[in-house]
């Protein structure tokens, strides 16, 4: 079976100056761990996850911890997402993404995801540009 069969249509991208805010607001809704970051032509400059805004506070945590005295804050994740909230997708995004033509067969799809642990794949089409997505969800389905 072909990606364009089984990829998830109803689109949730968003660009590269949306703010973590907004980022987590749309993961919430869309039930989504990652979202494609894209230009204005839907074509794919990034991908952001839940995993790459709760890593950008930890290195701040882990610095944090080696200094003395140390007394844990429990608000202290609390706090360094606040201070994110306002700053641009686009400084914490991954530019490397690994997508999927909307002509690939499925098993070649799943052969990536697995294979670099991908929850998401974003799918294009001939001209490049954002047409779906799928997700690991989308390929088990297939045994109904």
């Amino acid at each position: 079976m072909k990606v364009k069969h089984i990829m998830l249509r109803e689109l949730a991208a968003i660009e590269v100056d949306t703010t973590i805010e907004e980022f987590i607001y749309i993961v919430r809704k869309s039930g989504l761990s990652s979202l494609p970051v894209v230009d204005e032509g839907d074509r794919i400059l990034g991908i952001i996850s839940e995993r790459d805004v709760i890593g950008a506070v930890l290195p701040d945590y882990h610095e944090t911890l080696q200094g003395t005295p140390f007394s844990p804050n429990p608000d202290e994740l609390t706090r360094k997402l606040a201070e994110l909230q306002q700053e641009p997708v686009q400084n914490y995004m991954t530019s490397s993404v690994t997508t999927v033509q909307e002509s690939a067969d499925d098993l070649y799809a799943a052969s990536l995801m697995f294979d670099q642990n991908l929850k998401l794949l974003p799918v294009v089409n001939e001209e490049g540009r954002l047409a779906g997505l799928v997700r690991r969800i989308d390929l088990l389905k297939l045994l109904r």
